[in-house]
């Protein structure tokens, strides 16, 4: 069994795979077959399949955002805010009501 890091990979005999990035923090257990090592990694979660590892591409997985994990919800109060367009309504009405 192995944990899921926060960049959504794992490492087995040295070599990284990414696997979904809702097992971030989980623990999983990864399946292999030596003698045939193109099949991949099956990854294992609470003793079900869920998916084929597939080995990373480290270049690609440098300029993944880590900001916040992607299984959580932003609340409202940490949602990003609108920038103000720079119109006022009381604008709107001063043109409808000349014509």
């Amino acid at each position: 069994m192995c944990k899921v890091h926060k960049d959504r990979t794992v490492s087995l005999d040295g070599v990284l795979y990414e696997v979904d990035a809702a097992l971030i923090g989980e623990r999983v257990t990864l399946r292999y077959d030596p003698g045939a090592a193109r099949r991949g990694v099956q990854v294992h979660h609470q003793g079900r399949f869920l998916e084929t590892a597939k080995p990373v591409d480290v270049y690609a997985n440098c300029f993944v955002k880590r900001n916040q994990p992607s299984r959580e919800a932003r609340s409202e109060d940490q949602a990003p805010q609108p920038t103000p367009s720079g119109m006022h309504w009381r604008d709107f009405d001063a043109e409808s009501s000349e014509d």
